[in-house]
């Protein structure tokens, strides 16, 4: 299993593109993959896009952190995340 981390911070309007080139890059390779987004507490809406590739693709999981923390925290929170609660 490879397990992709993308920290994220008001980037709703990229994910989708992301997603779409991750499915296509990931579908080349093949073998089984996640991808793992941790919401930095964003202004827009990233965490409702997140909410949205999860309903659609189980592959694709999404926490939020509870307020601001960087960029460091968010790539630290995802391997922890893994066993965790999936948006």
């Amino acid at each position: 299993m490879l397990s992709i981390l993308t920290p994220a911070f008001n980037e709703a309007t990229n994910l989708p593109a992301l997603y779409a080139r991750l499915v296509e890059t990931m579908g080349a390779i093949g073998g089984e993959w996640e991808w793992i987004i941790v919401d930095d507490h964003s202004r827009d809406e990233t965490f409702a896009v997140i909410e949205g590739l999860t309903l659609r693709d189980a592959r694709v999981r999404g926490f939020r952190l509870a307020r601001n923390s960087g960029s460091h925290v968010a790539i630290t929170c995802g391997p922890h995340s893994r066993d965790g609660a999936r948006t």
